[in-house]
Parts: C-alpha cells; structure tokens; sequence
C-alpha cells in the first residue's frame, strides 16, 4: 500500500514529516556527495524536526521549532536563516 499523499503529509505537524516524506533524488546523490548527507544529519542532530535536500541537491534545509544561530555549526558554507516572524 502507498504511503500517504504529499497533500496528506503537508497538513500533518512538521515533526511528523520525518518518516514520511523525502527527497527520492537523495538516494542517488547521497552516495556521490556524501557531505550533503552529513550536513543533514548534523541539522537533525542540531534538533532540527525537518531536514531535506531540496530538489536536485543545491541547497540542504533544516526546520527547527527553536531559533538556532545555525551560521556557527557551519561556517564553511553559505548559510540563509529566517526565524518566525521576520
């Protein structure tokens, strides 16, 4: 049986995403560049309730229900933070 809709998994509660939903190019790209798989298991490990890598792999993202000066884990790399409300 399939698993839930994109449209069912988006009204679910972020937290929940985890397990349901993904970027299927991530199982090819992953293997060629592994940094992209480490960079989003350190922002779960960072506490993030959502990580993925957007489409083809250009950018890695996390979501996290507290505010995080993410710019400090990473600074080798171009980071763009935006906090609830700004």
């Amino acid at each position: 049986k399939p698993g839930l809709s994109l449209k069912e998994i988006i009204k679910l509660p972020v937290a929940e995403w985890k397990d349901k939903m993904y970027n299927d190019f991530e199982r090819s790209v992953f293997p060629q560049y592994p940094v992209i798989k480490e960079i989003k298991e350190k922002l779960y490990n960072l506490g993030a309730v959502y990580a993925s890598m957007s489409g083809s792999g250009s950018s890695v993202y996390g979501i996290f229900d507290n505010p995080l000066d993410i710019r400090k884990y990473f600074p080798d790399y171009y980071v763009w933070q935006q906090n609830e409300g700004s």
